[in-house]
């Protein structure tokens, strides 16, 4: 069949909300990325495409282009076409409820505002034609790749070379060309509509509501439940809140630890993660952290995370932790919902482990040895975080953001929310809460940004009992 081309609109015909109707692009926080995580979950790196009057996930849609559109600056611009020979799947159900609840057309994707494959960006173009090959040496072996494919596998992010392994010179400096990778050319570009799309990690997403009451008295629980995983053994139970009692501790050769409780009082059940002992030790783990591929328990990709972090957190996987959940949720254990809960490092790792059970309680396959009882919504899972570090790269940071609810709590001066760097690509999620204090040493919180970092560097105010004092304080009833 004839290949069903996207096409690219005016500034008239711009959607109410430009920032999610965007179709080809990368980043996290426009629709088609939205979708294509959402296949991949679906169906392993499979991407969502609309074709014969529906919406399917397929697998191979890269071998399958066909140069057959131009763009509107008379450019070929790869699209797709429909190919009976790859593996699909039928997520139009899903994938609708997902673009409508965007605001945008599912039926006309043709509608959407087109992201260029070479994008402006803050008044800057892609220097074209470039590979990562010289014409003279295109003819070796090894794959050629272009600025969007940089973009793409998030080699380069926010104008820097963030895999230093697919810059300079043998890769024919996309430093020097690329847009996203630093280089490119200057362009009066005040004519075209800005693609907020292309800012690469800027901005906030809509995250799930969580009233501030809720976080507040939640949060109450969860600090403390954070200092609880300090400790081992019966000293746990000490630290923890009335009704709460320890099911299981996992603890692993990569000095990861962490437990599952029960609050009886609620039927909710708690997973919290120890963060570092050393802030040394891990700082420094921390600022060198690599970004890998990402799994959820089901072989679902969550996207690329902190490998560091990944590793830890894995250990604690194959340790029972998400199987000794999973069950007791089954057993009825948890018939108000789930909380997760980490201090630091822990709060990483709780990042982390919320986007696998998130991504393994949306499995309908009743045949998975762990699976949750029922889907894990913003009324039944929440997540409480103080003090932590990124840990997922923009785009699945983005995802999760718009799909979990979470509560980051940051003190003010605490440097370890400012790492790793936002510049490697990493980003916050989560409805974050700064504790800042006034002359008097009245302690009250103000929301922040989604990707909202440091303010000050006091070491001091990332221990926990600043955490404990101050929220309390800032929590308390309001004159």
């Amino acid at each position: 069949p004839k290949p069903k081309c996207v096409k690219p609109c005016s500034p008239q015909t711009l959607p109410p909300n430009p920032q999610v109707c965007q179709a080809n692009d990368m980043d996290g926080e426009c629709l088609q990325s939205l979708l294509d995580i959402k296949c991949s979950r679906l169906l392993p790196d499979s991407a969502a495409r609309f074709a014969d009057g529906k919406w399917s996930c397929y697998t191979g849609l890269f071998k399958s282009e066909a140069d057959a559109c131009i763009d509107d600056a008379g450019g070929m611009v790869s699209c797709y076409q429909p190919d009976p020979t790859l593996y699909s799947v039928d997520a139009h159900s899903a994938l609708t409820e997902l673009i409508t609840d965007n605001g945008c057309n599912a039926d006309e994707p043709t509608d959407w505002v087109v992201s260029h494959p070479h994008p402006h960006i803050g008044g800057c173009d892609d220097m074209l034609p470039w590979t990562s090959k010289p014409d003279a040496k295109r003819n070796q072996k090894g794959p050629v790749y272009e600025c969007a494919d940089y973009a793409r596998h998030g080699w380069c992010s926010m104008n820097n070379v963030v895999d230093k392994s697919h810059g300079g010179r043998k890769n024919n400096y996309p430093e020097e060309h690329c847009c996203v990778c630093g280089g490119g050319s200057a362009e009066d570009t005040s004519h075209i509509p800005y693609n907020f799309c292309y800012a690469y990690g800027g901005g906030s997403t809509e995250s799930p509501d969580v009233p501030d009451e809720i976080a507040c008295s939640e949060s109450k629980l969860a600090v403390h439940v954070a200092l609880a995983t300090y400790y081992n053994g019966s000293t746990i139970q000490k630290y923890l809140p009335q009704h709460f009692r320890v099911i299981q501790e996992f603890h692993t050769k990569l000095s990861a630890d962490a437990f599952i409780a029960v609050d009886e009082s609620s039927k909710i059940c708690w997973a919290a993660f120890r963060g570092s002992q050393e802030l040394d030790d891990w700082l420094t783990d921390a600022l060198s952290a690599l970004a890998t591929q990402c799994f959820a328990s089901n072989g679902h990709t969550i996207g690329e995370c902190s490998y560091g972090f990944y590793e830890q957190y894995d250990s604690l996987r194959q340790a029972g932790i998400v199987r000794t959940l999973a069950n007791l949720a089954n057993k009825g254990n948890c018939v108000n919902g789930i909380r997760v809960v980490g201090h630091s490092l822990g709060g990483g790792l709780a990042s982390i482990a919320s986007a696998d059970f998130f991504t393994l309680s949306e499995d309908t396959n009743s045949t998975r040895e762990i699976r949750f009882p029922y889907m894990l919504t913003p009324e039944t899972f929440r997540v409480y975080s103080f003090g932590e570090p990124r840990s997922l790269r923009w785009y699945s940071a983005d995802w999760f953001h718009s799909n979990v609810a979470k509560v980051r709590w940051l003190n003010w001066g605490d440097p370890i929310p400012a790492s790793p760097p936002s510049s490697w690509g990493f980003k916050h999620w989560g409805k974050a809460y700064e504790i800042t204090s006034d002359l008097s040493r009245k302690h009250t919180w103000k929301h922040m940004s989604q990707d909202h970092g440091a303010s000050g560097f006091y070491v001091q105010n990332h221990q926990m009992e600043p955490y404990i004092s101050r929220l309390a304080a800032s929590c308390a009833p309001r004159e």
